[in-house]
C-alpha cells in the first residue's frame, strides 16, 4: 500500500518563466498529483501573471535580477512561508540552493523534513524512502 504525501517545494523560478527548473517543478507536481500526493509551491510573484487560487500555491514578493530582468529575486518572507505550510502540513518540504534558507527554517520550526540544498531529487528519494516503501 502506498501512503500518500503532502510535499512542499520552494522555489526561485516558476511559471510564467520557462526554464528548466520550472520545467522540472511543474513536471513533479504534476506527476505527484497523478500518483494521489499533493505538491504546494512558493514562488515569486511575476508582475502581470495572475496568481493561482487553488491554495496549493504562495506567490511572494521579488524583484527582478540587474543583469537579467527577467528573472526574479524573491524578497525574504519566512513567516508568510511558515503559515502557508503550516495550513498545507507537508511532511517534506524541498528547494533548491538560494531559496534553502527559507525552507530550512520552515523545517526547523515544524519539523517538517528539508530538501535544502540537496535539492529536489534528494527530496524526492527521501520521500520515497520514508514514506512509499
Amino acid at each position: 500500500m502506498i501512503t500518500l504525501v503532502r510535499v512542499g517545494i520552494v522555489t526561485d523560478t516558476y511559471a510564467p518563466q520557462v526554464n528548466g527548473v520550472t520545467t522540472v517543478v511543474r513536471r513533479i507536481v504534476t506527476l505527484l498529483g497523478a500518483q494521489g500526493h499533493e505538491a504546494a509551491v512558493v514562488a515569486p510573484r511575476y508582475p502581470d501573471h495572475r496568481d493561482s487560487t487553488t491554495g496549493t500555491e504562495l506567490r511572494i514578493a521579488s524583484v527582478p535580477f540587474p543583469p537579467y530582468p527577467d528573472i526574479r529575486l524573491s524578497l525574504p518572507s519566512s513567516r508568510r512561508v511558515a503559515r502557508f505550510f503550516d495550513g498545507f502540513r507537508p511532511q517534506l518540504i524541498t528547494t533548491e540552493v538560494v531559496t534553502a534558507g527559507v525552507a530550512l527554517r520552515v523545517h526547523h520550526a515544524s519539523d517538517v523534513l528539508a530538501g535544502g540544498a540537496l535539492g529536489l531529487a534528494a527530496a524526492v528519494a527521501a520521500a520515497y524512502l520514508l514514506f512509499l516503501r
